[in-house]
């Protein structure tokens, strides 16, 4: 979630969308 606050700041745009999915991804991967 650290991730959400940083790109509503940026404005984030189609492509940074597509980043930020897989990177939340990994962290619930993680996470289990």
């Amino acid at each position: 979630m650290k991730f959400w606050p940083q790109l509503e700041a940026c404005e984030p745009t189609q492509e940074q969308r597509e980043i930020s999915i897989p990177v939340i991804d990994v962290e619930t991967a993680s996470e289990y």
